[in-house]
C-alpha cells in the first residue's frame, strides 16, 4: 500500500491491533489513529512515516505493543497516558510492554531519581 494512512482506520473504535508495517506509507502518524480506543497493539514499522507521534495516541489506555522502527519520525515520545507506562517498562526491565523505535529519530527523556538504575536495550 502507499500514501497516506487512511484517516478512516480512526472509526474502527473496537479494533484490538493495527498491523501497517511492510508497506510504503508515507506523511505523518494519523491523529485519528487515538480514536481507536480498544488498541493493544500497533504496528507501523517499515514504512516512510516521517514527523513525529501525535498526542492523541496517548489517549490508547491498552496499547502493549508498539513498534514505529525503520521510519523517519523524529521528536520526543510522548510521556503521558500509555507512553508514560512504557518509559517505566524499559527503564526497569517490565516485560509487559514492547516499544520499538530502531532506524527513526525518535528521543525520550529519562526523569531524574536518586538510585534510578535504568536498562535501556538499543539493539
Amino acid at each position: 500500500m502507499t500514501g497516506t494512512i487512511p484517516t478512516m482506520l480512526g472509526n474502527l473504535r473496537d479494533l484490538k491491533s493495527l498491523n501497517l508495517s511492510g508497506n510504503s506509507f508515507s506523511g505523518g502518524i494519523r491523529s485519528s489513529l487515538g480514536n481507536i480506543t480498544q488498541l493493544e497493539s500497533l504496528d507501523l514499522s517499515l514504512n516512510q512515516l516521517s514527523g513525529s507521534i501525535p498526542q492523541e495516541l496517548t489517549a490508547l489506555h491498552y496499547l502493549q505493543y508498539v513498534n514505529f522502527s525503520h521510519n523517519n519520525l523524529q521528536g520526543y515520545i510522548p510521556r503521558e497516558g500509555q507512553f508514560h507506562t512504557f518509559l517505566g517498562r524499559i527503564l526497569f526491565r517490565r516485560k509487559l510492554a514492547v516499544v520499538w523505535i530502531a532506524s527513526t529519530r525518535l528521543r525520550f527523556t529519562i526523569p531524574r531519581r536518586r538510585n534510578l538504575r535504568p536498562w535501556v536495550d538499543y539493539a
